[in-house]
């Protein structure tokens, strides 16, 4: 989900399950756009690169949680920002924590990405 396709050429992956959603995904239209572009399937990976504050993203993670299929996988970049942690990667720890999930910073480069499980 972004509000602009701004994927540069040759980037776009060649997948038949990806999916690119044009909506603002602060907002609870993103997720039911992801639903209908899915034919109603519940995604199984999500991908999530927003603002930059842990109150975003607080807000981005109960936003989609609702749609998510069992055992979703949640991929988050920038969680590693000028060689440090950075806040949101904190508010993510705490939210898997409170569902019952883990998270963790797989690799610190270009901004970083996390997972949580």
């Amino acid at each position: 989900v972004d509000i602009a396709d701004n994927i540069a050429a040759g980037c776009r992956p060649d997948w038949p399950g990806w999916r690119l959603i044009l909506a603002d995904s602060r907002t609870p239209l993103a997720p039911a756009a992801a639903l209908e572009s899915l034919g109603h399937a519940r995604p199984d990976l999500l991908f999530i690169d927003t603002e930059h504050n842990a109150a975003q993203i607080d807000r981005e993670m109960v936003t989609w949680e609702p749609i998510t299929a069992p055992g979703c996988v949640w991929l988050f970049h920038d969680v590693w920002m000028g060689g440090a942690r950075h806040e949101i990667a904190d508010a993510i720890a705490l939210y898997a924590i409170s569902t019952g999930r883990t998270f963790e910073i797989v690799d610190k480069r270009d901004n970083g990405l996390g997972v949580m499980r």
